[in-house]
């Protein structure tokens, strides 16, 4: 179902849930069909009772740079990060951590609460993948140089100038679970490796950041 910007806006102003839609409307990773479907299809938002979302950090409005990335989000914790990639197809996935970005000269950093997640345009769906148990030791690494990266391989790695080069890639698998259509394939198949963005490599069109609350 689709919604004009003025009845969208009316529908939800009026409660917990609505305001948690409107935090997000504003986004440009996102069109106003993806923005209504976060709050009911991600757990953190869903079972925690989260209803603020406050935008930190836009690549396109701040820079798609490692620094400004850390300087806008290094003091704030738990976050949602929204990423849409160029190309003819974009994609669109993230993930969610209660770890802060600052990176502490690099270092992995333990969440057993973090995950990653994929939307699916034709669905209109969001997939949830879960840090796998074993690794959540592993579950993000915060880097100097660059901006976000989630799990140990990277499972999802954002470089420093991101819609400029093809420096950021997947390697989905490490930390994270691979989906379920996925099962018969090792985490360095070239299938599990293009799921999240459509390829390994890959530019960004577009990264937002959230602090959630």
């Amino acid at each position: 179902m689709l919604f004009s910007k003025s009845v969208f806006s009316t529908v939800v102003t009026w409660s917990t849930e609505g305001m948690k839609i409107l935090n997000f409307y504003s986004s440009t990773a996102m069109n106003s069909t993806t923005a209504f479907l976060i709050p009911s299809s991600l757990p953190v938002l869903k079972e925690k009772g989260l209803t603020k979302c406050f935008l930190l950090y836009r690549g396109s409005q701040d820079g798609f740079t490692a620094q400004s990335f850390h300087a806008k989000c290094d003091s704030h914790t738990p976050t949602l990060t929204i990423i849409k990639t160029s190309g003819h197809d974009p994609q669109i996935f993230g993930g969610y951590t209660t770890q802060t970005w600052n990176p502490v000269n690099g270092n992995y950093k333990r969440d057993s609460e973090s995950f990653i997640f994929k939307y699916h345009d034709s669905k209109c769906m969001f997939e949830i993948l879960p840090n796998s148990d074993s690794s959540t030791g592993e579950a993000i690494y915060a880097m100097p140089n660059n901006l976000t990266c989630f799990g140990g391989g990277c499972d999802f790695s954002i470089a420093d100038k991101c819609n400029e080069n093809k420096k950021s890639y997947c390697n989905l698998g490490y930390s994270y679970t691979i989906p379920q259509s996925l099962s018969n394939f090792q985490h360095e198949d070239a299938e599990v490796r293009s799921y999240l963005a459509g390829s390994k490599n890959f530019k960004v069109s577009e990264i937002e950041v959230y602090k959630v609350n």
